[in-house]
């Protein structure tokens, strides 16, 4: 089980309630990840929020939007691998445009921003 947690809330679609977005500093379950159009981005579901109820049809969440302990990185990667159309790519060089890691909320703040409602670790 990996957890991360929500380092960018920013930009919420429309067609995603409130309800159904992650909320940032809030902690999360990865329940699997997906391969987008684009080969370096991935995108994740969580077991917390589940957009099928809302037939939101890209189904997942950008993996940028949240922060891992470096300590998963080793699950990080087999994940990856055994995800259906990842299982030969370069793990290192997805992890490296993918998924931000630190030990702690504070080691992600340069990559949130402050817009509105949304928050950033200086909020915290």
């Amino acid at each position: 089980m990996i957890k991360c947690i929500c380092v960018n809330n920013k930009d919420r679609p429309e067609e995603i309630p409130e309800s159904h977005w992650p909320k940032f500093g809030e902690e999360y379950t990865v329940k699997a990840l997906h391969k987008k159009e684009n080969p370096y981005v991935l995108g994740i579901t969580l077991e917390e929020i589940d957009l099928k109820e809302i037939n939101f049809p890209e189904g997942s969440f950008r993996m940028d939007r949240f922060g891992f302990h470096i300590y998963d990185l080793i699950d990080i990667e087999t994940l990856i691998h055994s995800t259906p159309g990842l299982e030969d790519a370069d793990a290192f060089k997805l992890i490296e445009h993918n998924i931000l890691i630190g030990e702690t909320l504070e080691d992600f703040g340069d990559f949130t921003g402050f817009d509105g409602e949304d928050a950033n670790l200086d909020d915290l």
